[in-house]
């Protein structure tokens, strides 16, 4: 449903939350380490580097926690509707603006 582009999206929402100062880096890190995405733009994590490890929401800051459940509860809606225009719709969409989300 996402594409394979959907770290793109998890690693924006990242690093707003880490520029607003609502996570620390280490949160970040940990963050991006269990969506298997890496700091840097162009390099996935290696099956070795990846970790699963579960999100536990109720570790980070009040408006991190809640903008991190928006994303996921969004993510529901997104995989619920069928329809979708594959060039705007979806997360990894060529016309897709990472900035038009609200939680990022």
């Amino acid at each position: 449903t996402f594409g394979p582009g959907w770290q793109h999206v998890w690693r924006v929402m990242v690093r707003g939350l880490l520029s607003e100062s609502l996570i620390s880096p280490k949160q970040a890190a940990g963050l991006l380490q269990a969506a298997g995405a890496s700091t840097a733009e162009e390099a996935p994590l290696s099956h070795h580097d990846k970790k699963q490890k579960p999100i536990h929401l109720t570790r980070f800051p009040k408006l991190a926690a809640e903008r991190l459940a928006f994303f996921f509860q969004s993510l529901k809606w997104v995989d619920s509707h069928a329809i979708q225009e594959a060039t705007t719709d979806t997360l990894t969409g060529a016309h897709f603006d990472p900035g038009s989300l609200p939680s990022l």
